[in-house]
């Protein structure tokens, strides 16, 4: 299975388990799917963390800022694990 496959594997998945009423399994498979959506771009070069806007920057418990910190650590991660793959 590619990575592409394994995407469309798990929208599958969520797409079933949604119709057998398993909203919190639907909503896992929908995380998982797009975290390797991230992959795939990151890996294609495709994208990278957006950068807020400054006034976000400056107020550390603003939302966009949290969001910011949580896609430069979701980046870390898959960077991560693609170099323990040893795909860098």
């Amino acid at each position: 299975m590619n990575l592409n496959e394994a995407i469309e594997h798990c929208w599958e998945n969520a797409r079933k388990e949604e119709c057998n009423g398993n909203g919190d399994c639907a909503s896992e498979h929908e995380q998982l799917a797009r975290w390797l959506e991230m992959l795939r771009d990151l890996m294609e070069g495709k994208s990278g963390p957006e950068k807020p806007q400054k006034a976000d920057t400056d107020d550390k418990h603003s939302h966009t800022g949290m969001v910011y910190k949580c896609r430069r650590g979701i980046k870390g991660l898959l960077l991560r694990i693609l170099d323990l793959a040893g795909h860098m």
